[in-house]
């Protein structure tokens, strides 16, 4: 299967057979299924440090995700004899999405997400708690609230 092709059969709901030789070096079992989710990465600019999402697992002993980059190779060239096994119907890429697989904290705003600048991790000015929202956001959710904070 050409890199293209595989590419844009690895997104997220899709699921993953493992075969025997990728199995042997990266701790999966052999014919396990894995169902790529949508994983959230932070990434620094220099200015602004950016949340971005990529089809992924949830790795439970680090508490963070691999991306299909980390897991196959910036190239895919580490997919070897794993076999995607489904891939999910979609007659519109964007009308089809998963949900953000972490948590969100109530200083978040989640509805920010879906949103190109939504994704950036900030600090509140008034209680300086970090959340995440759109990249010119100064105030948390909890502090945007006056019925929150009691203001």
């Amino acid at each position: 299967m050409a890199d293209k092709e595989l590419e844009q059969k690895l997104i997220v709901g899709s699921k993953i057979k493992i075969g025997e030789k990728y199995s042997a070096w990266n701790g999966f079992r052999q014919g396990e299924i894995i169902t790529l989710v949508q994983g959230e990465f932070e990434y620094e600019n220099g200015l602004y440090t950016e949340a971005q999402c990529a089809p992924s697992i949830w790795c439970e002993d680090r508490s963070e995700f691999d991306s299909i980059y980390h897991l196959f190779g910036n190239d895919l060239e580490e997919f070897q004899d794993c076999e995607v096994v489904f891939v999910p119907p979609m007659a519109d890429k964007g009308s089809f999405q998963f949900p953000m697989h972490r948590p969100v904290s109530e200083n978040d705003w989640p509805e920010d997400f879906k949103h190109d600048n939504g994704n950036y991790n900030n600090t509140c000015l008034r209680c300086e708690a970090k959340f995440v929202g759109h990249k010119r956001r100064v105030l948390c959710k909890v502090c945007d609230n006056p019925q929150l904070t009691g203001e």
